[in-house]
């Protein structure tokens, strides 16, 4: 018997990632704004000073909540520290969006990547030294790829479901396990925001065991898809909303650094 959700993992009824090739433009954007319109010079590996990644929505304790900036929670995982930053992340991004965009459906990812961008940021707010600047799309990720694990659930067994699993397995494991690193050694070793890795992993887990509880056998697709596009929608208008306010801090730290 057929099985439809095998049919479109597998490319029986090929879909292109849409939603995961706009969200690695969106993040080249936002990289090459960091770089072009930052205060200060960027350095070496093409590297934007923290001053332009704190004008540019960069999320810490005092920044986010001293100021009442809220707005930074969603800014964050947009920005990069620097170009291998950036690439990486993009790298992985692919491996972690496409196989989930083709399985669940283009709402869906991009509900997940809201909802688990938020849910990095958070932790990391929460748990961070205060001065801990925020930034980068990896909390996202590891939320799409904690995500995907769950939702391999509903695959048959076979191939395609081990090799999902696998990945997810290995990358999770690869951006969780520096937990157990003493927070000095972390920060010596690359800055590394494993606080937001865990909130990541942590919201997409659960919205993956949500989507696995609404999910019907004979479905290609999971349900409450309603939901999912409402989820988007709100993240969609929460970027827009992002980008005008930074938009607005932009002009005038510009206007007080040239008069």
């Amino acid at each position: 018997m057929n099985n439809p959700i095998k049919k479109v993992l597998l490319g029986e009824e090929p879909k292109l990632p849409l939603v995961t090739f706009v969200l690695i433009v969106i993040l080249l954007a936002v990289f090459a704004a960091e770089c072009m319109l930052g205060l200060d010079p960027t350095s070496r590996m093409v590297r934007p000073t923290v001053r332009t990644l704190v004008l540019m929505g960069g999320s810490s304790w005092y920044t986010t909540v001293g100021n009442q900036e809220w707005y930074r929670l969603v800014s964050a995982p947009f920005l990069h520290l620097d170009a291998p930053h950036l690439l990486f992340n993009l790298v992985v991004l692919y491996f972690a969006a496409a196989p989930l965009e083709r399985l669940l459906g283009q709402a869906w990812l991009l509900a997940i990547y809201t909802t688990t961008a938020l849910g990095g940021s958070t932790m990391s707010l929460a748990t961070n030294a205060p001065y801990f600047l925020s930034i980068g799309a990896s909390g996202a990720i590891m939320g799409l790829f904690a995500a995907g694990l769950i939702c391999t659930y509903r695959l048959p067994p076979g191939t395609d479901r081990t090799e999902m699993r696998t990945t997810a397995l290995l990358m999770l494991i690869a951006g969780l396990a520096p937990a157990l690193l003493p927070q000095d050694l972390i920060a010596i070793i690359g800055l590394m925001d494993v606080a937001a890795h865990l909130g990541g992993a942590l919201s997409g887990a659960a919205v993956g065991a949500a989507i696995i509880a609404y999910w019907s056998g004979d479905k290609p697709m999971p349900e409450i898809e309603a939901g999912a596009k409402f989820v988007a929608a709100t993240g969609i208008a929460a970027m827009l909303g992002t980008a005008t306010l930074i938009a607005g801090a932009y002009v005038q730290a510009w206007q007080a650094a040239t008069h």
